[in-house]
């Protein structure tokens, strides 16, 4: 384990944003990754000894509510986003399966609230994905990562994932990429964003060749090394990789940051993610099977 990321994770298992705040699954989940991985693209099992991944993994366990939901933290009361986020790190991990199996059961039977489609914005209403809390309506962030968390469990025929792909197409912007909600705005075209159109192109990696799948490449191809965002750089670097793209540039200049500093702006996130991203193309666990 980097040594910034042994350094912050609390006496709980978790890991807080910065060192010195409260656990939440976010920076858990993306630590939990960020370990040494296997060549085959996986990262490899928790070894029987390794306390502080099993710690990790408990503490997201303890976050679950008995409906399969996982909270954002200790001290919130209901079921989130990051549920998808979990099931991902904890599949890849082979850790806590009966929390897996629990939030896969709780993501194919949650769905986000219908929005009718009026003339400011413009969309398909009869397509959902998910949300970020609860019954509220579909954004394109957690849509993207409950298709990761579900492929990366071995399923990829389901009416809630090929919903979840018609909802991402209908919304990407014509010019490509993604916003965080909508492709248009009272009559205009959104920008995309960097950052959102990486983690949407990583749950899409298996449609590569649909053509606003790869409007968007081409949009982060060209967008995401002026990005001043050493996250949205990550998230790039990461998606690009998995699409036989040269990522570089961007890893070098997250590896400057990360010799600037033991951890990119004394977070846990960033940092994670900036570690994840370094090792891709060669090991890159949002790689799908």
């Amino acid at each position: 384990m980097h040594p910034f990321l042994a350094r912050t994770q609390h006496a709980d298992g978790g890991w807080g944003y910065l060192p010195d705040t409260t656990s939440f699954a976010e920076p858990t989940c993306l630590a939990l990754l960020a370990v040494p991985v296997t060549p085959d693209s996986a990262p490899a099992p928790a070894s029987p000894d390794d306390a502080g991944l099993r710690k990790a993994a408990a503490w997201l366990a303890a976050a679950q509510l008995p409906d399969g939901s996982l909270r954002v933290c200790a001290e919130d009361d209901g079921g989130s986003w990051t549920t998808s986020l979990a099931l991902f790190a904890l599949t890849r991990r082979s850790l806590a399966p009966a929390c897996r199996d629990a939030a896969r059961d709780w993501l194919l039977a949650n769905q986000a609230a219908h929005v009718p489609s009026d003339a400011n914005h413009k969309f398909d209403e009869t397509v959902r994905g998910w949300a970020w809390y609860g019954n509220t309506f579909t954004w394109l962030e957690p849509t993207a990562y409950a298709l990761l968390a579900l492929k990366a469990g071995g399923l990829r025929r389901h009416t809630r994932i090929d919903e979840a792909h018609r909802a991402l197409l209908d919304r990407s912007i014509p010019s490509g990429g993604w916003n965080l909600m909508h492709n248009n705005s009272f009559g205009v075209s959104l920008e995309p964003l960097p950052r959102a159109t990486a983690i949407i192109l990583l749950a899409l990696q298996d449609l590569a060749e649909e053509p606003r799948v790869r409007k968007a490449v081409q949009y982060l191809r060209d967008a995401a090394p002026r990005s001043r965002s050493p996250v949205a750089r990550g998230w790039s670097a990461l998606a690009l990789s998995a699409f036989g793209e040269d990522v570089a540039p961007l890893r070098r200049s997250l590896a400057s940051e990360l010799r600037e500093k033991e951890g990119v702006g004394e977070n846990v996130y960033t940092t994670a993610l900036a570690l994840l991203a370094l090792d891709a193309p060669e090991r890159n666990p949002f790689l799908l099977p």
